[in-house]
């Protein structure tokens, strides 16, 4: 083929900016990096010079040329592409997985296209390996990279427990301005196109024979389990084994929320979900307040309860609170996780003394705010008639929980301070959620670790609407209105 056939032949495959690409390089500590390729440097760079830009960005991009793309399949200039077109569509998703696993992980992750029927290409290089899966026409960005995700999470499941970073990282991912670029494979022969067996394929012809299969824009197929066993113990653990690859898809996207974060004004239209579900030794876990969910997908759910019974706490005899916000305690307390959404002044606070009052069980109080935690500690000692000292209080300035009766501020010191307890309490209280100041990692590790058998949100307005609410919807069950 000549160079001009093979540019034609890239272009057709990959798409993407047609107007931008970038070059790859790795720092004299070994770091990778990339940066835009410009016209101010591009003929340094083919010779083999890569200056430090600074940052400049007074010099015009330089897209993709035959010229360039021979002296990448050369070996001389590591290149990549923009993936999402000025559209935020694109053609391709990839997956890319480093380390021992990495065979292991490329052979299951193209068997899973295989149940899906997508069409993609397996590329091996030294140490390292590549999924390439192909769409039948441009999708958008976002989808493409929400399904390598679920791919990846399947692709976990069915290795029993691989871990995800042996699994891989999906690209492309969202970013600002143009994105950030892939590296286009075959480069310099350091890697290959493989098939099955691992054995190398002619590259260019691969992708000369690439025909995208019926898959376009449209989410993987997804099929819920007829009956399931599954057991409650703060998340809720169902064994994998039997299921299929259709049966998990539909079983993860339980667990996939938008993302909560704000994307870059000028970004394309990235990954904007989360995935929050884990695997190991066989087991799919997913949030405990995602049961309702779970009910209503499978019709035949068999859930065994597994919690352990909350420790008792000695309580002085509570204050007043007027016989409507006890008759709503009592009746709160059939359900198992809730999101209680009411306006300021209307017995959020009393419910939840309620709730504490007939349980008398270990109880810990999560607040978003410092204000919130110091004016919760403070109406809580007062109600009961504590000593402010007896009951804990960890902020950024320090404390220890007791696991008996706790306030905390939801936050990195809380994750640190509290993982040995979360497990202990029979009530957590998260007050304030509509106001999380917590990145959403933070906030998944402290609730995947919190096992009691009532958990309740205070929201000061509907949920739904706020930026945080399909992530506590998630954890903590759906919304209850005052």
């Amino acid at each position: 083929m000549t160079p001009d056939e093979v540019f034609a032949l890239f272009r057709r495959v990959f798409g993407g900016r047609d107007d931008a690409c970038a070059v790859h390089y790795r720092s004299p500590d070994g770091e990778p990096g990339h940066r835009r390729l410009c016209s101010k440097v591009s003929r340094s760079c083919l010779e083999g010079l890569f200056p430090d830009c600074g940052g400049c960005r007074g010099s015009a991009p330089v897209p993709l040329s035959p010229e360039l793309l021979a002296a990448h399949l050369g070996g001389r200039l590591p290149l990549g592409i923009y993936p999402a077109d000025k559209n935020g569509l694109c053609r391709f998703s990839v997956i890319e997985t480093e380390g021992p696993d990495c065979r292991a992980a490329l052979g299951i992750l193209s068997a899973l296209c295989g149940v899906f029927d997508l069409t993609c290409l397996r590329e091996l290089g030294a140490g390292w390996a590549r999924l390439w899966v192909f769409y039948g026409e441009p999708v958008p960005v976002r989808l493409a990279a929400e399904n390598a995700a679920l791919l990846m999470s399947e692709a976990s499941v069915a290795a029993g427990g691989l871990p995800s970073d042996a699994i891989g990282r999906p690209m492309p991912l969202t970013g600002s301005g143009f994105g950030k670029p892939v590296m286009l494979p075959l480069f310099g022969g350091g890697s290959a196109f493989v098939d099955e067996n691992f054995m190398p394929l002619d590259g260019l012809a691969a992708l000369e024979a690439l025909v995208p299969g019926p898959f376009a824009a449209a989410e993987l197929p997804a099929e819920p389990p007829k009956s399931l066993d599954a057991e409650l113990c703060g998340e809720i653990y169902i064994k994998t084994a039997g299921l299929s690859a259709q049966e998990l898809a539909a079983l993860c996207r339980l667990a996939r929320i938008p993302d909560p974060r704000p994307i870059p004004e000028n970004s394309p239209d990235g990954s904007v979900f989360l995935w929050c579900l884990g695997c190991s030794n066989g087991l799919l876990r997913l949030p405990g307040g995602s049961v309702g969910r779970l009910r209503a997908l499978v019709p035949e759910l068999r859930l065994t309860d597994s919690r352990p019974e909350p420790e008792g706490l000695n309580l002085p005899p509570a204050g007043s609170l007027d016989s409507r916000i006890r008759a709503a305690a009592g009746a709160l307390l059939g359900l198992d996780r809730a999101i209680i959404c009411a306006p300021v002044g209307t017995g959020k606070t009393g419910l939840m003394f309620g709730v504490m009052d007939r349980l008398r069980c270990s109880t810990l109080i999560l607040a978003t705010e410092r204000a919130s935690a110091l004016r919760w500690h403070r109406r809580l000692t007062e109600f009961f008639s504590l000593d402010a000292g007896a009951v804990p209080l960890i902020t950024d300035d320090g404390g220890h929980p007791n696991g008996g009766l706790d306030v905390a501020l939801l936050g990195e010191r809380t994750e640190l301070w509290l993982a040995e307890y979360l497990s202990r309490y029979g009530l957590v209280i998260l007050a304030d959620v509509d106001r999380l100041r917590c990145g959403p990692e933070v906030f998944r590790s402290v609730m995947d670790s919190v096992c009691a058998r009532h958990v309740y949100a205070v929201s000061t307005r509907d949920i739904s609407a706020a930026r945080w609410g399909e992530l506590v919807k998630l954890y903590c069950g759906e919304p209850l209105r005052m």
